[in-house]
């Protein structure tokens, strides 16, 4: 009967480790693929958020353009008066010079 109690004590034993080995093994896996899900999110989190920042520069990219577009007409505008002013002040610079020559005869 001590055999027999001794047996069960044994097996009990054996039982244990291999239930605490199941639950180690379980535990690692379950580790190893809550380690490999959090990588998957961080790289999707990662992809969404650049693929954000591309649109909301690409919609201010729109904005500003959209904002300089009068700058620019307006700037071109007067760029095409400066150049007309310029020019009419070197055709009266010209005429006086070609008036005092013809009045100098030099």
């Amino acid at each position: 009967m001590a055999n027999t109690t001794l047996e069960k004590i044994q097996q009990a034993e054996q039982q244990a480790r291999e239930i605490i080995a199941e639950a180690k093994s379980r535990a690692d896996s379950i580790v190893k693929e809550a380690s490999e899900q959090a990588k998957t999110f961080h790289a999707q989190e990662i992809e969404a958020a650049l693929t954000k920042a591309s649109d909301l520069k690409d919609e201010a990219k729109k904005s500003a353009q959209v904002e300089a577009k009068p700058l620019q007409e307006e700037s071109a505008r007067k760029k095409d008066q400066l150049r007309q002013v310029r020019e009419e002040n070197l055709s009266s610079a010209a005429r006086r010079i070609v008036e005092r020559i013809v009045e100098n005869g030099n």
